[in-house]
């Protein structure tokens, strides 16, 4: 009823709607101001720190491109779960030439790689995956695709570089007796590192790596869910998400520095030990040479966990799929346990972080339709 109501051109209503409708546009678009003069100001900033301007692009671009793999395996995997039976369609429809060709294609690569190991695993599933996935692709949907790559790099590169920046001015745990205070008082006077340290210790092998894989399973997975949304023309709004959260977390680390409760005294080694132990290094390293600075794939930043946030805002944007949604929510439940497990952050992060994601989330949600201009 309130479309055909008709307002004069002064009338204070239609005033107050514009106005909501630019602040509403306004924040959802403040990622953008944010992560541009982020990256305009990097180098100048380096120059004025008189740090090296060194930048490691193939360490940086060899785990994005490793995510980006991992993100079309999950999006079949999404696909799978969600649509079982347009899956089976697909598998009736191939015939028995089809899957000759990918018998020979698969022993080719086998040849190739060596055998079946790491390399063979990635390449064949591309080689499944790739070209079924063509017939729901367009020119639209490929430069969607193109776009949120690239803004997505520059959103992760200027995190990398401001977040290699404040432990280089600044103590990098500088924070962390308060930290582990605060978690003394939430885990009734014991901590993570106890708890993890006991844990792994105590676990078989498999479970380490089951840990593992929840753990480093998260970035393919927000890659598929980003890569689900491009139809939706939801990717530029999760990836808004994304960046004021990353933007949040940054602002925080450097008026609280903190690494995290990482222990070097642990003695059963697993990659994520493995990494904490090397961020340890570079940061001791670089507090008594300013020289070593450079900017890599390298996260300090303790509080908050953006592991956490980013579970977190993938499982909202599955929200509309009950199925993978309700996944979603479990595979973050575990996410949480595994997260101090493996010793990566505080209690006190993750509960940080949780709040981080709702923040985020809220700032950029859709803004209903009744705020248009009449």
């Amino acid at each position: 009823m309130l479309e055909n109501v008709e307002v004069p051109i002064d009338s204070p209503l239609l005033a107050v709607r514009e106005r909501r409708i630019f602040d509403g546009r306004l924040i959802q678009r403040i990622h953008y101001f944010i992560t541009f003069g982020l990256a305009i100001g990097l180098v100048p900033l380096l120059m004025y720190l008189h740090l090296p301007l060194h930048f490691r692009w193939p360490e940086i671009f060899r785990p994005f491109i490793g995510c980006a793999l991992q993100s079309v395996f999950a999006l079949a995997i999404i696909f799978s779960i969600q649509y079982p039976r347009e899956l089976l369609r697909i598998i009736q429809q191939k015939t028995a030439v089809h899957y000759l060709i990918l018998a020979a294609l698969l022993a080719f690569i086998s040849w190739r790689v060596g055998g079946l190991n790491f390399d063979f695993a990635v390449s064949s599933m591309l080689a499944v995956i790739i070209p079924e996935l063509i017939p729901y692709t367009s020119r639209t949907v490929l430069r969607r695709a193109i776009w949120a790559a690239v803004y997505f790099f520059l959103i992760l590169l200027t995190i990398f570089a401001y977040g290699t920046i404040v432990p280089a001015i600044r103590d990098y745990n500088a924070y962390d007796p308060a930290f582990a205070q605060i978690d003394k008082i939430l885990m009734l006077g014991h901590s993570i590192p106890e708890v993890s340290g006991r844990f792994l210790a105590a676990s078989p092998g498999w479970v380490r790596n089951a840990l593992e894989l929840t753990y480093f399973g998260l970035f393919g997975l927000q890659g598929a869910v980003l890569l689900w949304q491009l139809k939706r023309e939801s990717h530029m709004r999760m990836l808004g998400v994304l960046a004021i959260a990353y933007q949040i977390t940054l602002l925080s680390y450097a008026v609280f520095p903190n690494l995290g409760p990482f222990s070097l005294e642990v003695a059963v080694r697993t990659p994520s030990i493995a990494m904490q132990h090397t961020l340890v290094t570079y940061l001791e390293t670089l507090r008594v040479n300013k020289q070593v600075f450079s900017v890599g794939p390298l996260y300090f930043i303790g509080f908050p966990s953006m592991h956490i946030v980013q579970g977190i805002v993938t499982a909202a944007f599955l929200k509309p799929w009950r199925r993978l949604f309700r996944l979603a929510v479990i595979y973050n439940i575990l996410l949480f346990v595994v997260i101090g497990l493996l010793g990566w952050h505080y209690l006190s992060d993750l509960l940080g972080g949780i709040i981080i994601a709702a923040v985020a989330l809220k700032l950029m949600a859709k803004r209903p339709q009744l705020c248009s201009p009449l």
